[in-house]
């Protein structure tokens, strides 16, 4: 009696855990949920990477009076982003906020099914399924890394990475890169379970990456690489080719041919602008990849020497371990190195812009999530080493179905409800209490053709004067042009920009006003900030934040 109860107990132990396995993508959903309904209810759409495009979707459709920043988003591959938002919303502000939440919701969904893709290909490949004590194993490491365990290794922003690109895994706004990503990981989890590169609905996800952000596109095509590697022979690289021509070189040709590029502006000038003057944090590897501490001595441990030793110590524990998978280990390792050697020779020495508009450095934003899906990898093949934990497969019928694409819709749907019922339009957000007041009086009062100087870099306060107030904008720092036609004229404003900013530093101005570029009509200050004796009739608007000059 007393045997029986055991075998029904460890009977209804594994129902359990096959249901929690069977029911964890819903899982995972549930609690992304509860979320954005009930913790994090402070969010918004109109944030960072958003604000990068979002003027190009207010302005699609009117472009009669726009400024050099918006322009230069409607003639760049954000076109791209901007007319797939239009095509499915009227209003662009509820689409980039949908899109907001369904990326959230299918970022960790996406990584959960690349994951178990990742596992399930490696020994499916040498007739081991998965059971029930694996897959247990399974969810738990994926908690921990779902709870943030790589944090202190590889955290989100450029400061805690070690080639200056933050864990893709943290990003949170809509951005044409985390789009890119999530289709990219979902088409590799459809190559990965049909066993084949070259199908329908990879090559489309792909395709569609590439459009969206076409170097994104290149680093999914690398960790593509990485993980359907089982042997290299002339099957392989022939179809790899051909899956590269339809899903990556045609859509970047397209491309080109519709955002042709500049050729008024070298490979070194671009450079200098692009990574030395704007984006130094991002592309130069020559100032990271010998630093292991900080300042005041202690270890960095987000630097690129401790990513080496980490994955050059799980390459040799492989090779002692898990000799199953040494050669993705080797193969990973070999990458991180030759990474920072690509971008250092052909972009800070040779200054090839190809190169430079790649940012190959960008793929080590996925380092932290590789490294998790090698570490249960190797910790599965050792335990196979050192007892039978797989049933062999010798029975098909068991492989559970991943059933993706019935959940990218089940999160579709979602998605729609927790935008209507969360939405807050930025005019109405009270975390954009200081900004309304002024968007609302420029909009309404300001009707001519000139152009705001704004002295401050507050991009979300930038974002509201140019897209809510309808106002042209003369220069701000952090939106960059992303067509390089628009580089030069970005430069030169920079210049102005710090002239007149020196001006208004040392209270000259008679100075400023002289030296004003003519197109400027305004300057918005911050109340108080500068001691300058102005007459009532300069100032022409001013609350408790800013103050209008008209020149």
């Amino acid at each position: 009696m007393i045997f029986f109860n055991l075998k029904s107990q460890k009977q209804n132990s594994f129902n359990l855990i096959d249901n929690i396995f069977n029911y964890f993508p819903l899982i995972i959903i549930i609690i992304l949920c509860i979320s954005y309904l009930f913790i994090n209810k402070s969010f918004t759409a109109f944030e960072h990477n958003t604000l990068s495009f979002n003027a190009g979707l207010e302005f699609y459709n009117n472009r009669e009076n726009i400024d050099f920043i918006t322009s230069s988003i409607l003639e760049s591959p954000k076109i791209t982003i901007i007319q797939f938002v239009n095509f499915f919303f009227n209003d662009w502000y509820f689409g980039t906020y949908y899109f907001k939440v369904f990326l959230n919701l299918n970022l960790f969904l996406s990584i959960w099914f690349l994951y178990y893709s990742i596992i399930r290909y490696n020994f499916e490949y040498d007739s081991k399924l998965l059971n029930n004590k694996i897959n247990l194993t399974i969810i738990l490491f994926f908690l921990l890394f779902f709870l943030g365990i790589f944090r202190k290794f590889h955290g989100y922003g450029n400061q805690l990475s070690p080639l200056g690109w933050g864990g893709i895994q943290y990003f949170k706004d809509f951005s044409a890169m985390l789009l890119s990503f999530v289709a990219g990981a979902y088409a590799i989890c459809f190559s990965l379970n049909k066993k084949k590169i070259i199908n329908f609905t990879t090559i489309i996800l792909f395709t569609f990456s590439t459009f969206i952000h076409p170097a994104v596109s290149v680093c999914n095509l690398i960790l593509l690489f990485i993980l359907y590697e089982k042997k290299f022979n002339f099957n392989y690289f022939k179809n790899f080719s051909i899956f590269i021509f339809f899903s990556i070189l045609l859509p970047i040709i397209f491309l080109k041919i519709y955002v042709p590029a500049d050729t008024g502006i070298s490979g070194k000038e671009f450079f200098d602008i692009y990574v030395k003057e704007r984006h130094p944090h991002h592309y130069l590897v020559s100032d990271k990849i010998l630093k292991i501490t900080y300042q005041n001595g202690s270890i960095n441990l987000h630097s690129y020497l401790v990513w080496i030793f980490l994955l050059s110590f799980l390459s040799f524990f492989s090779f002692i371990f898990a000799k199953k998978f040494f050669s993705i280990n080797l193969l990973i390792l070999i990458i991180f190195i030759i990474i920072p050697l690509f971008q250092f020779i052909f972009v800070e020495k040779l200054n090839l812009k190809l190169f430079t508009e790649l940012g190959i450095t960008r793929f080590t934003s996925y380092i932290s999530l590789i490294f998790f899906f090698q570490i249960i990898l190797n910790f599965l093949n050792f335990m196979e080493t050192r007892k039978k934990i797989f049933n062999d497969n010798k029975n098909f019928s068991d492989k559970k179905e991943l059933s993706i694409t019935k959940y990218i819709f089940l999160t579709i749907i979602i998605s729609f409800f927790i935008s209507k019922l969360t939405l807050d339009h930025p005019l109405n957000d009270k975390n954009f209490l200081k900004y309304q007041p002024i968007t609302s009086w420029v909009k309404n009062n300001i009707k001519n053709d000139k152009e705001f100087f704004i002295e401050h870099e507050d991009l979300t306060f930038v974002s509201f004067i140019r897209v809510y107030g309808k106002q042209k904008i003369f220069f701000n720092e952090e939106h960059f042009p992303f067509s390089p036609k628009y580089i030069k004229k970005y430069i030169m404003r920079l210049e102005h920009q710090k002239k007149i900013r020196y001006f208004l530093e040392n209270g000259n101005y008679s100075s400023m006003i002289d030296n004003l570029n003519e197109s400027i009509g305004y300057i918005i200050l911050e109340t108080d900030k500068f001691n300058l004796k102005l007459d009532s009739e300069e100032v022409i608007y001013k609350d408790e934040f800013y103050m209008i000059m008209k020149v």
